[in-house]
């Protein structure tokens, strides 16, 4: 992998440095390319060094902690040694410089642990100036040529298996240092990131490196066997594989079938919508043609006038209608008026006395003649007229009104 500026993982953020120490308590500082801690690194006090045993003269202990983050495979490899604290001294307290990685592992394991050991040492001498700049040269110069992208497998090549919280268990190994010591590394960090450790589902492998015997409470892990036994699984994981590729590939078919009759089903809905908006074009076409035919139609336009006049007649017609019962009552109350006058008149009528021998009475030229009953005859003789005058109106308008209508 090129370590050029623009390939490198350091300036992708796709790895950064952190220590733990103690100043007072523990503490951590970073190195990253940002100003923050990157957020996709689980907190730093997740991982670290629990004084599962104890650190002398040169021992150290290398812990590998594997993370997973929607699809992302993170790791924290960190080295560590025995140190005081800054402010209290020394009460057998520990410090520890790791990187962690987003999605690599290292395929040169002895390498970065060598070049962890020398930037611890520069951060147990106290200046975290000098610890920066070392860390800023590391992981800038050296860490894109010892680590591969990497991919969590599936099982039996899988590794440990990543951890999704705090809480996790270890799996502790012991390798004694000689000069077999990398080897031995090597393959403990292979087995990490691809053979599964049979530790019981373990998360977390701590292997304490020591020229004294630290076997109890460790596994002692003697073997540099990582070749012939990932040759042994090799058969078993390519058959488990070849069956998975078989399952898919019927899954694949079954799916396709599946898309075939979909995009039938598309096509059909689509060859109905096109008949819908064939449909509707027409429809508006008719639409248009006939507003258009309204318009130039003088018949409809002859028809609308009428319609308009034949309208106003009904409205007048309604009008007569409602005024002719009131015309009525008014005639038959004149009428019943001058019926009374008249009768009341002839009750008024002088009576006639035979004063002589003659045998027809004798005429009063004495008593005038009533000027209102000269009047009467021709006021009811005008009311009888203008009452047949109104009813043959309204006939005529109602016979005209259903003429038009037909």
């Amino acid at each position: 992998m090129s370590s050029g500026a623009s390939d490198s993982v350091f300036e992708n953020g796709r790895a950064f440095v952190e220590a733990h120490f103690y100043d007072g308590g523990l503490r951590n500082t970073v190195v990253a390319n940002s100003a923050n801690r990157p957020s996709w690194a689980p907190d730093f006090q997740w991982v670290g060094f629990r004084d599962e045993t104890r650190l002398e003269g040169s021992d150290i202990a290398v812990e590998i902690v594997k993370f997973a983050s929607s699809s992302t495979s993170i790791a924290w490899i960190g080295v560590y040694t025995h140190a005081t604290d800054a402010k209290y001294g020394d009460r057998n307290n520990h410090a520890g410089v790791g990187v962690w990685l987003r999605d690599y592992f290292p395929h040169d394991p002895e390498i970065l642990i060598d070049g962890l050991g020398k930037l611890l040492k520069k951060l147990k001498k106290g200046s975290l100036d000098d610890f920066t700049n070392a860390s800023n040269k590391f992981v800038r110069g050296f860490l894109d040529r010892i680590i591969s992208p990497y991919v969590q497998l599936a099982a039996p090549l899988d590794g440990l298996p990543p951890a999704t919280g705090q809480t996790f268990s270890t799996v502790s190994y012991f390798v004694p240092k000689d000069d077999k010591v990398d080897s031995r590394l090597n393959d403990l960090f292979y087995r990490a990131f691809f053979l599964h450790p049979n530790a019981d589902g373990a998360s977390r492998m701590l292997i304490h490196v020591s020229e004294f015997d630290r076997t109890s409470g460790f596994v002692s892990h003697q073997s540099e066997g990582f070749d012939s036994d990932l040759v042994k699984l090799l058969p078993t994981a390519f058959g488990d594989q070849a069956r998975e590729i078989e399952r898919l590939a019927v899954q694949r078919t079954t799916l396709d079938k599946e898309l075939y009759n979909l995009d039938i089903k598309v096509d059909a809905l689509h060859g109905e919508r096109d008949a819908l908006l064939s449909k509707l074009d027409a429809a508006s076409q008719e639409h248009e043609e006939f507003k258009k035919s309204i318009e130039d139609n003088d018949e409809l336009k002859r028809f609308a006038a009428i319609h308009g006049g034949v309208s106003k007649l009904q409205q007048t017609t309604e009008e007569i209608l409602r005024i002719i019962p009131e015309l009525q009552r008014g005639i038959v109350k004149e009428v019943h008026s001058e019926l009374n006058r008249i009768a009341k008149y002839n009750q008024q009528s002088p009576s006639f006395v035979g004063a002589t021998t003659n045998r027809h009475p004798a005429r009063d030229n004495t008593r005038p003649s009533d000027p209102d009953k000269v009047r009467d005859w021709p006021h009811i003789i005008f009311l009888a007229i203008f009452t047949l005058v109104i009813i043959f109106v309204v006939i005529g308008a109602g016979f005209l009104l259903n003429h038009l209508m037909d």
